[in-house]
């Protein structure tokens, strides 16, 4: 499978990658996330914008605007969903994410050389996001 990406084999060719090149391969991940991310985004901002009532100062929500709404946030979902696939299951299955595979870099054990298995590629990706979340919850809060 690994060859499929144009990467060593062998546990000996392998070599860590520089902090630059992981850093590039977050880069165009991260780039990829959000641009799939601002259509959810923007279906919710429409509906909610749109049902803003400037003379009673309150939401209005008519069919149509929470048709958008609901649509957006399934949809906010489903991306969400798909980013713990690409960057966490399917990179520990296969060792590469976009970026990764972009740049030729892949996610190993160091011990067998292989991949490291779907399980630990959702860790990697959940745990920080849940402890970045819940950080970023905690200053939003503290914004309003």
């Amino acid at each position: 499978m690994n060859a499929e990406y144009g990467l060593a084999e062998s546990v000996a060719e392998l070599e860590a990658a520089t902090w630059w090149r992981r850093a590039k391969a977050v880069l165009i991940d991260g780039l990829l996330f959000i641009g799939v991310l601002v259509v959810p985004v923007v279906l919710v901002l429409v509906a909610v914008t749109s049902a803003w009532d400037e003379a009673t100062d309150d939401f209005t929500f008519t069919g149509g605007e929470t048709g958008l709404l609901t649509v957006g946030i399934l949809t906010g979902i489903g991306v969400f969903v798909w980013a713990g696939w690409l960057f966490g299951y399917r990179q520990g299955v296969t060792g590469t994410t976009p970026g990764k595979r972009r740049l030729g870099i892949r996610l190993v054990n160091a011990d067998t050389g292989e991949a490291p298995g779907g399980a630990k590629g959702v860790g990697r990706w959940l745990v920080p996001g849940l402890v970045g979340g819940i950080q970023g919850v905690g200053n939003a809060i503290q914004l309003i």
